[in-house]
């Protein structure tokens, strides 16, 4: 087993320097001459959202599926878009959703298939419309109901995903929540809380091994579900290895980093006012951020997340933990 891992890196590592010099190069350059600020990153990453949108439709997939919707990422950024004041665009991607979805209120990925976790997230996007323009309450419904349908009686989400833990189901249960407060259904609620005693009684549901991005969307669901005792020391643990820099590693002993954990770290720092951590992660990305405005998924040569394309849930997730910390600052 350590032998084939071994030989996973070496190759991830000559990929890298063979078939990804621009890749390489522009991260240099990146870290030895760009200083940007955390204003100016939002900027840009907002650009780079715009740029990467597409025409009456969502954000793109990544930046080499750049011809395809990401459904998932496009339903969890209009509430983004509403906050940084883009609610044209937010009204876009959300009436694109409403075009998109399937009979059963569930919503497809790239390869055709319904993913109930994807499905979730656009239902987040309907949501955060539905607010503001009520003819998206019909759609939440629907989707609302095919996530109910899918919950097991002892409160289990089964996963579509392959190589994905269920676990990150958790980050779920507070857009069911949201669902009963907007929609006026006792139903949704009561669906949620059966859902986080199942999965807060797993074993090994905060497992500090997982990916930085995986960890996150548990962590965060547990948060906004009122968890914080039970996160907490998770929390510390993965922030005592964040450096001066303001990097955090992608998992316990590797060196290199998922640029979307950090942002969710960021965020969840935030949360748990724990603003010197989130100020340091959010910074780090700032440094990191290409030139225009985008972030691969993972930086650091060993690094195996979308090292090499650019995705739009970084930008999601840096822009979030952006708006917590001007709140935190209007507030304080």
């Amino acid at each position: 087993m350590k032998f084939k891992r071994y030989v996973h890196y070496v190759k991830n590592f000559l990929l890298r320097i063979g078939g990804n010099i621009r890749v390489a190069i522009e991260i240099f350059f990146t870290n030895i001459f760009r200083k940007n600020s955390i204003d100016q990153a939002y900027k840009k990453s907002l650009i780079w959202i715009k740029n990467n949108t597409l025409p009456n439709q969502g954000i793109i997939t990544n930046s080499f599926y750049n011809k395809t919707c990401h459904i998932e990422v496009t339903g969890y950024l209009i509430p983004t878009l509403m906050e940084a004041g883009e609610i044209d665009l937010a009204k876009q991607y959300a009436s694109f959703l409403a075009q998109v979805q399937q009979p059963n209120g569930s919503f497809t990925a790239r390869d055709g298939k319904e993913y109930v976790f994807d499905s979730s997230q656009a239902l987040r996007g309907l949501l955060s419309a539905s607010k503001k323009w009520p003819n998206f309450k019909p759609f939440a419904v629907k989707t609302s109901d095919y996530m109910l349908s899918l919950i097991q009686e002892n409160g289990r989400v089964p996963s579509m995903y392959e190589g994905i833990t269920e676990n990150i189901h958790v980050f779920m249960l507070p857009v069911l929540v949201e669902a009963a407060q907007v929609l006026g259904e006792q139903k949704y609620f009561d669906a949620a809380k059966k859902s986080l005693r199942y999965y807060k009684n797993q074993p090994f549901i905060l497992n500090k091994d997982l990916l930085t991005h995986d960890l996150a969307y548990i962590i965060d669901g547990f948060i906004d579900m009122g968890e914080i005792e039970f996160i907490l020391p998770i929390v510390k643990e993965v922030f005592s290895r964040q450096l001066y820099s303001g990097k955090i590693s992608a998992r316990p002993k590797v060196n290199w980093v998922c640029s979307t954990g950090v942002a969710q770290f960021a965020i969840i720092g935030y949360k748990l006012n724990m603003k010197e951590n989130a100020d340091k992660a959010l910074e780090y990305l700032s440094k990191k951020q290409n030139a225009l405005g985008g972030f691969y998924g993972s930086y650091g040569i060993l690094g195996d997340y979308f090292n090499d394309v650019e995705i739009g849930w970084t930008n999601k997730f840096f822009m979030d933990a952006v708006h917590l910390k001007r709140s935190l600052e209007k507030n304080k």
